[in-house]
């Protein structure tokens, strides 16, 4: 805020106004202009893994089915989308950020290689309600254990009582602490 009055001061409030106004624009017209697909994307050279790549193989050491993330460093880092709420469920082969109606275009402008799932504010009864077209009914979910209340966790088993609910650990922070060329 302060940098903020800062510029008003020098400039005038009409004129960082008016900044503003066209940054703003700017970002709209071209938001992926703005960010590192590489970072995100599944499509690299074969000599190079993404963060989702290096996670799914965490996953079948784990003998996890998929895993709920959401910490929101862990849903922006593996996906891109920096909203501040919602979850990603990764599975082997596919990727889904779950979320409400606040956020359905940000999703679509920055997780272009994740499917968007129109949850609502209850995303944990969507996905109970979706667990067989997602190919996960029985399967092994795991969940950042670390970044949940149990009240929450108890809302997920509720939901997704047709699944196995495993606790996780630093099982993401453990891929953000070692950085890509991409990262560097």
């Amino acid at each position: 805020m302060r940098s903020f009055s800062r510029f008003q001061t020098l400039f005038g409030n009409e004129k960082v106004g008016e900044w503003i106004s066209e940054l703003v624009l700017i970002l709209n017209q071209s938001p992926n202009k703005f960010r590192n697909p590489d970072l995100f994307s599944n499509e690299r050279d074969n000599k190079m893994t993404t963060p989702l790549q290096n996670l799914r193989q965490k996953l079948q050491t784990e003998k996890l089915d998929a895993l709920l993330v959401t910490q929101a460093e862990n849903r922006r880092y593996l996906s891109g989308f920096s909203g501040s709420s919602g979850a990603l469920l990764i599975a082997a082969d596919r990727q889904i950020i779950l979320t409400d109606s606040r956020y359905y275009q940000q999703v679509r402008q920055e997780a272009l290689a994740w499917e968007l799932a129109e949850a609502g504010y209850n995303w944990p009864a969507y996905l109970g309600e979706h667990l067989e077209e997602f190919g996960l009914r029985g399967a092994a979910i795991g969940f950042e254990a670390d970044a949940v209340s149990v009240a929450d966790f108890n809302k997920w088993r509720a939901a997704l009582a047709e699944a196995t609910l495993r606790e996780t650990i630093g099982l993401v922070m453990s891929l953000r602490v070692v950085k890509g060329e991409k990262e560097l």
